[in-house]
């Protein structure tokens, strides 16, 4: 799978987390980790690359952009430790 240079190592960190892909019910999580660190398009773009979905994913980040806003930013445990453990913490700080 082809992705832009600039998400590779977003890519990198799914594939790590997520060696099987993102079930439905760890989506909203994995947007909801995500989102703080990377502009909207390129969420989504990930996202879509990732999942092999279409762009509608951007209206997904855009609930999910919503959400934080509001104070809300549920992340299911299990999706927050797959990600830690794929190294979220040396990616967020890149």
């Amino acid at each position: 799978m082809s992705v832009p240079s600039y998400l590779k190592t977003s890519f990198e960190l799914l594939a790590r987390a997520f060696p099987d892909g993102i079930r439905d019910d760890e989506y909203l999580s994995v947007l909801t980790m995500l989102h703080p660190h990377m502009s909207d398009r390129n969420l989504a773009d990930l996202v879509s690359a990732f999942m092999g979905r279409e762009r509608t994913v951007l209206n997904d980040v855009y609930l999910v952009g919503g959400r934080i806003a509001d104070g809300a930013s549920d992340v299911d445990e299990s999706v927050r430790k797959k990600l830690i453990d794929a190294g979220y913490d040396d990616w967020a700080a890149e």
